[in-house]
Formats: C-alpha cells, sequence, structure tokens
C-alpha cells in the first residue's frame, strides 16, 4: 500500500525577495533591450531608412542638411528675381539716376537757347532752331537752323546770336559757323548756320 508523500517543508518568502528576484531578470531585459535599439539605431536603421533623392541616397540627417541648402538657394534665387523685376530697389538703378540728374537735359539747354534767342530779336522765330543735337559723352551741342526775316542783316543778328552763346553760363566755348548771307527765289535773305557748343 502506498503511503502519501509527506509535504515538502516550504521556508517563507518574504516579498523583498520576490522583487530582488524579477528587478535582476527587469534589469537584464532591459540592458540587452537598449544595447540593441543602440546597436539598429547606430548600424541597421541608416541603411533601411534611406531615401532616393535626385539619384542620391540620403538618410534623415542628410535630409534635413538638403532641406535647409534648398530653402538657402530658394531665398538667394527669389532676391535676384525680385532685383531684376523691381529695379528701383537696386543700387545700380540708384547711381544711374545719380548720373542721369548730373547730365544736361536737351529739352531745358534747347529751351533756354530759344528764350535768349527771341529775346534778342523783336521778330519771332526770326532765330530759328530746325535741330539740337546732344552728345551727352563729349558734352557737345550741335545747333542747325537759319537766320530770317530780318533782311540784309541776317549776318548780323547770327554774329549776336554767336556772342549771346558765348555768354550762357552753360556753355564753356563755341565753335563759329561759317557766315553767309543767301537769297532765296523771292529775294529774301537769310543765314543758315550750324554751331557746335561744348558745354560745362
Amino acid at each position: 500500500m502506498n503511503t502519501p508523500l509527506e509535504p515538502l517543508d516550504r521556508q517563507p518568502t518574504c516579498a523583498s525577495d520576490g522583487l530582488r528576484r524579477i528587478a535582476f531578470f527587469l534589469l537584464l531585459f532591459s540592458s540587452v533591450l537598449c544595447v540593441l535599439l543602440f546597436l539598429s539605431r547606430t548600424f541597421l536603421l541608416p541603411r533601411i531608412a534611406q531615401i532616393d533623392v535626385n539619384g542620391t541616397r540620403m538618410n534623415a540627417s542628410d535630409l534635413g542638411k538638403s532641406y535647409d541648402k534648398l530653402v538657402s538657394d530658394i531665398t538667394v534665387q527669389e532676391q535676384a528675381r525680385d532685383a531684376s523685376i523691381l529695379p528701383l530697389q537696386d543700387a545700380t538703378y540708384d547711381a544711374l539716376k545719380q548720373d542721369r540728374s548730373g547730365q544736361p537735359s536737351l529739352t531745358t539747354l534747347r529751351d533756354e537757347i530759344v528764350r535768349e534767342a527771341n529775346a534778342l530779336v523783336s521778330k519771332p522765330d526770326a532765330i530759328h532752331l530746325s535741330s539740337a543735337d546732344l552728345d551727352v559723352s563729349s558734352k557737345t551741342l550741335v545747333l542747325q537752323g537759319d537766320v530770317r526775316n530780318v533782311g540784309p542783316s541776317s549776318e548780323t543778328v547770327l554774329a549776336s546770336f554767336v556772342a549771346l552763346l558765348h555768354k550762357l553760363p552753360f556753355v564753356s566755348s563755341v565753335k563759329e559757323p561759317t557766315y553767309q548771307r543767301l537769297s532765296d527765289s523771292a529775294g529774301s535773305f537769310h543765314s543758315p548756320f550750324t554751331i557746335s557748343l561744348s558745354l560745362k
């Protein structure tokens, strides 16, 4: 007849011993997991998590640098575009404006000469300017015209007009015209002229 086995004597375990045993395994598991995560982040993920951008393989850190460079390039291109579309904001345009303001205006010079010529002779349009050409680079103004409707004194009026041009404040020198008195088919006298003025 079989006799029942006596139960083994169980020693009572306290809660701190159980926690100690569990803590060791938790610590071991956490350490192994941390090492595996570190190794995968360092070696595995950079190889797996890559993207092909314009024929170049890039990982996450390279994508950030590429994005920053792209934003910088876009900003530079926008500034260049704005400079070409809006030249009013460009320093070169300001320099051109200053250079332009320092140059004489053909309209202003012509108006001043016509006003002085009209004051010289009582008859209107006695000294007629047919053209005025301004060469800004050489600061030369060439006047072409005709003295008419003053009778035989057309050469005298032309000489007075040349003397007047010498006295103008913006004229440095005057190349004298050829003095001649011509008559047309009606018997009226006139003196054509071409005068070159050097401007200050």
